[in-house]
């Protein structure tokens, strides 16, 4: 090698180990950087997913609602309660089945709601097929006394509440904030005194296919005491979730999680009390589930869903 060219490899070499380092540095940040974007985008996908999740399980207890309030009108003792049913269900859309259960927890009546999901259900005579499991019997019961015992509380509540909307509007005001959440209360007291405390329970798999339901796996239940005119406890009803609809709101999510470049992803429903799933994944699976909480950055991207009912 001459001595021309050993000058000029001396004379760029720093040079050279600059680049280098430069780009090895370079590089580094960009990994961190597209990282750190990565999971700043898997959080901020995790808690819109949440919130949609959050806002439709929500739905589904005021549509359970609307259905309690169709239940709790006095009936005649000589109508049909299939046709009752019936009615009810005209008031809701998330639901694929809703049944009149006896003190004991078998179905005496049930009916299938006009959901798609239920489009190819073949009809089964399901009558004593147990639905209720003890504790939740016991629940609901617990809270048919404890309603007994606050409803006249509730309505003398309702009865100072009409008095003070009452004064408002001898005032002239209609309209006010004041007598727009005294409406409110109104209502909200109302409702409370028509309707006993509800049930949130989980039906298993094998009584979901004794049913002849389509969609796999265990789903909710929301139950509430069934009373007669006189307010007497009779037996229970209980509306099955159409789980078909929520793993259809899933898939939306993880759709729009994949048009939005975040690949390799798994949605599901997890049981905060063993953290059992219990809706189908691609990926993960209960072994793998429990594998990865034991590591703390797992936690960031389960959150719970907490509906106070």
């Amino acid at each position: 090698m001459s001595k021309l060219s050993l000058k000029i490899i001396l004379t760029f070499l720093p040079l050279a180990i600059c680049i280098i380092f430069f780009g090895a540095a370079y590089y580094n940040a960009r990994s961190t950087l597209i990282m750190e974007h990565a999971e700043q985008s898997a959080k901020l996908a995790v808690a819109q997913g949440t919130r949609d999740i959050a806002h439709y399980i929500e739905r589904r207890f005021t549509e359970f609602d609307q259905l309690s309030l169709q239940m709790s009108l006095c009936q005649d003792e000589a109508r049909d309660s299939g046709q009752q049913l019936m009615e009810a269900l005209a008031y809701t859309s998330g639901f694929s089945m809703l049944m009149l259960n006896d003190l004991s927890g078998h179905i005496l009546s049930a009916r299938l709601s006009a959901n798609k999901s239920n489009s190819y259900v073949l009809r089964r005579n399901v009558s004593g097929v147990s639905i209720l499991n003890d504790q939740a019997r016991a629940m609901l019961t617990f809270g048919y006394h404890d309603w007994l015992q606050i409803k006249p509380e509730l309505a003398l509540q309702e009865k100072t509440a009409r008095e003070q909307l009452y004064q408002l509007k001898a005032r002239g005001e209609y309209n006010s904030i004041a007598s727009r959440r005294l409406q409110s209360k109104l209502i909200e007291l109302r409702k409370a005194q028509s309707l006993p405390k509800a049930v949130v329970s989980l039906l298993s798999e094998e009584t979901v296919a004794r049913l002849g339901l389509i969609f796999e796996g265990e789903t909710h239940l929301l139950s509430r005491p069934y009373l007669n005119c006189k307010d007497e406890l009779i037996g229970y009803y209980t509306a099955i979730i159409d789980k078909t609809q929520f793993e259809n709101r899933l898939n939306s999510i993880k759709k729009s999680m994949l048009e939005g470049s975040i690949q390799h992803i798994d949605l599901g429903l997890i049981r905060n009390r063993d953290r059992k799933l219990l809706t189908t994944t691609h990926y993960l699976s209960q072994r793998k589930l429990s594998k990865l909480e034991s590591t703390i950055r797992i936690h960031q991207y389960i959150a719970p869903i907490l509906v106070e009912y």
